[in-house]
């Protein structure tokens, strides 16, 4: 198996694992790995230029431009034979739509804070410079006022093969641009840096500018990379900056474009597998919790049933007591009260036999009346 094809098939493994959100990328990534096309992202804070770089590449105004940040969604900008351009939603629709309606899905005027809800819109247009397939993406501006194109801007960190960072020659590089091409670099197969409006400084000026930032990019990545300084903009380029960049970036597409591809999709894969073993950990160790707790938590219970059952078992044997006790009372008492009652009875008859001997039985009952009224007078 080829490792294009092993990378497609460890990709269909993990897609219907992944969200929603981050299967299409997957898709796209895989591919660009099998067409041998690679993706270029242009990457940097809010206002240096990225956009005026992408169309200065493609050498026609396909993205939108202006004193204010302009960008809310990333656009991928395809070397093609024809102009045309596409939307993706989030939803998975799609629509074809015209090239002069990509400034208002994309654009923080006509899209604020994509609430559109546009997942990439695909500009397809001929380049002098880069290879054909090749995809330069454009992405909102980190840094600026709006936080949702920062946001966007992350999200599309997570599938490139190279990372163009775009930084101004004025003021110098920031330590959150060389966070975000650090966090680039977690991804991207190669990175290179582009200080933009370097006709705003001198030559002296500008060549100190472009050490430091070479020395402190590679300080921040562990290797060094390249500085193109360049202005973007037609009317201002100088000493042919952006010709170089241009075609060091060709040379680089052209022999080592599949290999970052390739590379950086794997990495993209590894990653996402990374994020689903550690989520499944987490869930493992939740599930084990749980268990032990389940454990502990019926012990506990039946200790306490148990404790219930010895004081329900005392207190049988205590009622079974108590009623034991009781019935021997009641027995003494009614054996008195028998015992005396017949005594009683013995001491009538003794006295009736003396008081009326051999009489008629009238006369013996009638005095047997006479005789228990008077002794119940006196007993009273």
């Amino acid at each position: 198996m080829t490792e294009p094809a092993a990378l497609a098939a460890a990709a269909g493994v993990l897609e219907p694992l992944v969200p929603a959100q981050r299967q299409a990328a997957l898709r796209d990534a895989v591919a660009r790995v099998a067409q041998g096309h690679a993706r270029v992202l242009v990457l940097g804070e809010a206002k240096r230029g990225k956009s005026t770089l992408v169309n200065a590449l493609f050498g026609a105004p396909l993205l939108p431009t202006g004193a204010l940040p302009l960008t809310s969604v990333t656009t991928v900008v395809a070397v093609g034979p024809a102009a045309r351009a596409a939307v993706r939603y989030r939803d998975g629709t799609h629509a074809n739509i015209e090239l002069s309606a990509v400034a208002e899905l994309v654009s923080e005027r006509g899209n604020p804070g994509n609430k559109r809800g546009v997942d990439r819109v695909l500009v397809t247009a001929p380049c002098d410079f880069l290879p054909p397939g090749t995809e330069v993406v454009d992405t909102p501006g980190t840094g600026s006022v709006n936080l949702a194109n920062t946001d966007e801007a992350r999200r599309a960190l997570s599938t490139l093969d190279v990372a163009v960072l775009v930084v101004a020659a004025d003021p110098p590089v920031s330590v959150a641009e060389l966070d975000l091409v650090a966090d680039a670099m977690g991804t991207a197969s190669r990175a290179i840096v582009v200080v933009n409006k370097a006709d705003l400084l001198a030559d002296d000026e500008l060549a100190e500018v472009v050490n430091f930032t070479a020395r402190v990019v590679a300080e921040r990545l562990g290797q060094p990379v390249q500085v193109f300084p360049l202005s973007a903009l037609p009317a201002r380029r100088r000493c042919d900056g952006f010709d170089t960049f241009a075609a060091w970036l060709a040379g680089e597409l052209e022999s080592h474009g599949s290999a970052h591809a390739l590379a950086s999709t794997a990495r993209a894969l590894r990653r996402e597998a990374t994020v689903l073993r550690d989520a499944l950990r987490v869930q493992e160790e939740l599930l084990r919790r749980r268990g032990e707790h389940g454990t502990v938590t019926i012990a506990a219970l039946s200790e306490i049933l148990d404790r219930a059952g010895d004081r329900a078992r005392a207190a049988v044997d205590h009622l079974h007591g108590e009623a034991r006790r009781l019935r021997g009372r009641l027995d003494e008492t009614h054996e008195k009260a028998v015992a005396g009652a017949l005594a009683a009875s013995a001491q009538i008859l003794a006295e009736l036999s003396e008081c009326h001997g051999d009489g008629s039985p009238e006369d013996l009952a009638e005095s047997v009346r006479s005789t228990v009224a008077d002794a119940t007078r006196v007993r009273a």
